[in-house]
């Protein structure tokens, strides 16, 4: 578990003694400091929304609380913000019929496959395109407090 500077460090060594150099990081409940991420020829992130919108965590869950009618993945750089970093690739999918978290996630992991695909490929490539998230909007974890603010209008949190 990564839970000090220690950890930190022991992960970085592994990885690079294991000549590492993309990572991807999916559901990892944690900021990764500068340190980590520039250590490596891309650290990528898998993002469970169409960024810009719905930076942070949980975004199904807000997705949902907003009755949004298409959801997203999205592979990205990750850099210093939360969710900011350079999009690579992304998909945008219907709400399920069944309108819950699990059928939302089971239908992105149906077309991620194809996403790190492409991804590996513009990296083997020396070809990795990019380009730079504009607008967009960060939530905290969803809370029964933050969806009345949300409910509010305010798209922002900090």
């Amino acid at each position: 578990m990564w839970k000090s500077k220690q950890d930190q460090d022991y992960i970085i060594k592994w990885l690079k003694e294991l000549n590492i150099d993309v990572v991807y990081i999916c559901d990892f409940p944690r900021i990764l400091p500068k340190v980590f991420f520039t250590k490596f020829r891309h650290c990528i992130n898998v993002h469970p929304s169409f960024l810009p919108s719905y930076r942070g965590p949980n975004p199904i869950i807000w997705g949902l609380f907003d009755k949004s009618s298409e959801f997203g993945i999205t592979l990205h750089l990750i850099d210093e913000g939360i969710d900011t970093g350079d999009i690579i690739c992304q998909r945008a999918i219907k709400k399920p019929i069944l309108p819950l978290s699990i059928a939302v996630e089971m239908k992105l992991a149906k077309i991620l496959p194809k996403l790190i695909k492409h991804t590996i490929e513009q990296i083997q490539s020396n070809n990795l395109h990019t380009r730079k998230q504009e607008g967009g909007f960060y939530l905290p974890f969803p809370t029964l407090a933050n969806r009345k603010i949300r409910k509010q209008g305010i798209t922002h949190y900090g």
